[in-house]
Order: structure tokens, then C-alpha cells, then sequence
């Protein structure tokens, strides 16, 4: 028998979602919060809620516990936007939440925060914010920063930039080699798109890189094929999607 899951995917790959596909994202106001947590007064409301919601939890903390506290942090915050969780395979929304599988062997991570400096009205404020609370977070759950296990892509003019072109590279290297046993990281904070798909049914969801205007954006699809279905069975990937439209921005098959 095949031990491909569903849509043929062999690998255990879990996406979190700060809306569902028809919303946009909203920056988040986290001036009222402890002075620890804040860099400056921006940061996406997916990556915030997220944290916010397993902090101070134990390891029997469970995903149906998470989306339900995701979206009372997010509705208390006058945040219209609805969490959303996507799988690879059939799931138990009431297994413990597992950012790395204490069994993993290796764990690679990838980050990206785009603020699209200098873009007008698209310009952000608070994904570096994003990228830079979760680098501390997952550091805290197993995920080294050392370069060989972590890339961070930003617009800051220091680290890589989140070209087209650069974040493909990146995901490339994410799950390039990946055995079984690996966890591996997605962390990605900027815009996210729709554009009418090929056959004129409904839309793609898009990744919004910096250079967009004239790279174009990273379709769902692409992302399913090219990074998702190589995954060897026995892989671990964990996912946040803190963009607008980014509910089935991986196209994974159950929501």
C-alpha cells in the first residue's frame, strides 16, 4: 500500500493561519503588552495570538485548545480575522501541540519578515518584529540559529533579502536532504495575495515577496509541489502563515 497521505502527501505537515483565504491579516497594536514582548508598537496578530496562547502551557496542551484561545485573544482585540489550521494528513485536532516533536533527530527553520520598506501604502511595520519573536521562541522549543540550521530573510538591509528569487532558495535548502525524523520550521510575516487561477474557478493564494513588482508572487500551488510533496514520510513541518488570504496558502488538503 501507498504511505502517502492525503493528496498524495507523504509528510506530517501542519499550517497555522492568521485568517481564512477570503480575509486579509491586520497588523497588531501590542502597546498594552509587557514591555519584554514588545520591540516596537507593531506585530502580525497570528504570530502574537499564537504565542500568547501557548505560553505558560504544559505539553498536554492540545490544537483544538489553541485555535479556540487563538481566536478569543484575536476577538478581544476587535480583530476580525479567524484562525485557521490545515493539515497534510487526517487530524486530531486533540493531539498535543508539537512545534517540535520531542523524537526529532534534526530541526531546520526558516523565517522571513518583509516590510516592503519604501512601498507606500503596502509598506508594513511589524514583521521584523515577528521574525525576531519568534527566532526567540522557537529557540526556546529546540530550534537552533546557528546558519546551518536557520535562515532569516528580511528587508532590513542586513540579512538575506526576501527577493523571489532568494525565498525559493531558502525553501529549497529547508527541505532539501530532509530524512525522516526531521522538523523542520516555516515562519512567514508580510503580504499575501489571490490572483484568478488558471482554469477560472476560484484563486490561487499567493506569498507576496519584496521584489513582487517585478518577480510577481509565489503562487499556493507551487509551494505544494515543490516544497510539500518531495518530503520524505516521517517528517515533521510546522508552519505559520501570518499574512492576509493565508488560509490555504500551502494547499494542503484538510482544514
Amino acid at each position: 500500500g501507498s504511505n502517502m497521505g492525503g493528496d498524495g502527501i507523504a509528510a506530517n505537515v501542519i499550517q497555522i493561519a492568521g485568517c481564512l483565504e477570503n480575509q486579509r491579516g491586520q497588523d497588531l497594536d501590542v502597546s498594552g503588552l509587557p514591555k519584554a514582548e514588545v520591540t516596537t508598537m507593531a506585530g502580525g496578530a497570528c504570530t502574537h495570538a499564537l504565542q500568547a496562547a501557548i505560553e505558560g502551557k504544559d505539553a498536554t496542551y492540545t490544537y483544538r485548545e489553541l485555535m479556540v484561545d487563538m481566536g478569543k485573544i484575536l476577538s478581544a482585540g476587535k480583530y476580525t480575522q479567524v484562525p485557521s489550521l490545515s493539515s497534510s494528513q487526517p487530524f486530531n485536532l486533540d493531539a498535543p501541540v508539537a512545534i517540535r516533536p520531542e523524537t526529532a533527530a534534526r530541526a531546520r527553520s526558516l523565517l522571513i519578515g518583509i516590510n516592503y520598506k519604501g512601498q507606500g501604502r503596502g509598506e508594513l511595520k511589524g514583521c521584523h518584529n515577528d521574525v525576531a519573536k519568534v527566532q526567540e521562541w522557537i529557540g526556546k522549543r529546540g530550534f537552533s540559529a546557528d546558519p546551518e540550521s536557520q535562515r532569516v530573510l528580511m528587508d532590513d538591509g542586513v540579512a538575506t533579502s526576501p527577493t523571489k528569487a532568494n525565498i525559493w532558495s531558502a525553501l529549497q535548502w529547508l527541505v532539501e536532504g530532509a530524512q525522516p525524523g526531521d522538523a523542520l520550521f516555516v515562519h512567514f510575516s508580510g503580504h499575501g495575495g489571490q490572483v484568478g487561477n488558471e482554469d477560472g474557478l476560484g484563486f490561487d493564494q499567493t506569498l507576496i515577496p519584496v521584489d513582487h513588482k517585478k518577480a510577481g508572487s509565489i503562487l499556493d500551488e507551487d509551494i505544494l509541489s515543490r516544497v510539500i510533496m518531495p518530503l520524505p514520510k516521517g517528517v515533521d513541518m510546522f508552519c505559520v502563515m501570518d499574512c492576509c488570504h493565508s488560509g490555504s496558502i500551502m494547499d494542503l488538503p484538510y482544514t
